[in-house]
């Protein structure tokens, strides 16, 4: 699933300085980071390249996954916390969403 327009613009000019293989760097960093000290107390998201990277990697997963609730929701008449099902988001994946928001308002 596409995101918006107007948040794929803000995460690809977010992301427009950041070379290709830096952002796939990181972001497979922050993923190994997650697999391996995840519920550690450890901040695993370390600077807002990070974010970035991570955005582009999982942000678009991310919105299709709340989208289907959504459409569910809708189809079933009924609220989305209302569903039987769980949308686990990491503490990093709502930080990167809240930096990508704040470069949408600038």
């Amino acid at each position: 699933m596409e995101l918006p327009g107007e948040l794929r613009a803000a995460v690809e000019s977010a992301a427009a300085d950041i070379p290709l293989r830096e952002l796939t760097a990181l972001a497979g960093g922050l993923s190994q980071r997650y697999r391996e000290q995840s519920g550690t107390g450890r901040s695993l998201l370390h600077g807002e390249a990070e974010a970035v990277a991570y955005a582009c990697a999982r942000m678009p997963a991310t919105y299709a996954a709340v989208r289907t609730a959504q459409a569910l929701a809708e189809a079933l008449k009924c609220g989305v916390n209302d569903l039987p099902l769980s949308l686990v988001l990491s503490w990093y994946e709502q930080k990167a969403v809240s930096i990508l928001l704040t470069l949408l308002a600038l």
